[in-house]
């Protein structure tokens, strides 16, 4: 008689994780980071929040739907999709100004009064607020949501003849 194949036990959420994960409540949150004396708990963001937190990350977007694109050979008639370029200088210029204000889109989700002054003053660095934000990308799924909406488009796009011009 052949023995049965043993496959690896499956990690079920806990009942904990799963009315979270249903109701988006902050006081269940299990992911948390603390900033100065207070304790935020990354939850999925709502609607809007999620809105300008995608937004800020336009240059990263533009970089990896342009490199998809090239890599596909299709192009959008009207809409420039430029070279990817991921440059120290652009990066800086990212951590200057949108990275304090996406950790208080996601501090907010928690403390609605948190300012982008008490960010920066208690992130202390680019890089402390830089894995927050890592944090909360994860949680949203925002990099699998983002391929996963490039893989199922970018065929249709070739579909309808949106290709690369052949000078490219």
């Amino acid at each position: 008689m052949p023995k049965k194949k043993q496959t690896a036990p499956v990690n079920a959420p806990t009942l904990m994780e799963v009315v979270q994960a249903s109701t988006n409540a902050p006081q269940l949150a299990t992911d948390e980071f603390k900033l100065g004396d207070r304790v935020f708990k990354i939850i999925d963001l709502d609607y809007d929040s999620y809105i300008r937190f995608f937004a800020y990350l336009r240059p990263l977007i533009n970089a990896v739907a342009s490199g998809m694109a090239q890599r596909q050979g299709v192009s959008i008639p009207s809409i420039d999709l430029p070279e990817s370029s991921l440059s120290a200088t652009r990066l800086i210029d990212f951590c200057i100004a949108d990275l304090p204000e996406m950790v208080r889109l996601i501090c907010a989700q928690t403390y609605p009064d948190t300012t982008v002054e008490e960010v920066k003053g208690n992130g202390k660095t680019p890089f402390v607020l830089a894995a927050i934000v890592i944090k909360q990308l994860v949680r949203n799924n925002v990099v699998g949501q983002f391929v996963s909406f490039f893989g199922q488009i970018l065929p249709l796009m070739k579909t309808l003849g949106l290709k690369m011009p052949a000078s490219e």
